[in-house]
């Protein structure tokens, strides 16, 4: 099996950074890139047992487009910056990110500041 690799990915690539390693400090954890977009993943301390329904309210008041709702996450556009899927789980994963602190950010706007959950919750 043939896999393409991005030669210019942080993780994959041929001069692969300490970038994963830093990031386990808040459990951001950058994956090889979807089409030559960043792709990072957010994973809670432990399972949040988030609602669709209030998850689809204030992504909506946050001004963000729902493109799939489903029973175990959403996904939805962040406009210009690319899309993300918030799993029940509290796993988010946020594709064509700059960087791991925009993802952090992105996740804390939408789970700590909009779903009201304790950041003891997903930090560790």
């Amino acid at each position: 099996m043939e896999l393409a690799r991005d030669q210019d990915c942080p993780v994959c690539g041929s001069a692969p950074s300490d970038t994963a390693a830093r990031t386990t400090e808040r459990l951001v954890t950058e994956l090889c890139a979807r089409e030559g977009r960043r792709t990072f993943v957010i994973t809670p301390r432990r399972d949040l047992i988030l609602h669709t329904d209030r998850l689809h309210s204030v992504l909506e008041r946050a001004g963000f487009e729902v493109k799939v709702r489903a029973k175990l996450g959403i996904t939805f556009d962040r406009g210009p910056k690319g899309t993300a899927s918030l799993l029940t789980s509290g796993v988010l994963i946020v594709e064509d990110a700059a960087d791991e602190e925009e993802a952090y950010q992105l996740y804390r706007q939408v789970v700590v500041e909009g779903l009201n959950i304790p950041p003891s919750a997903i930090d560790p």
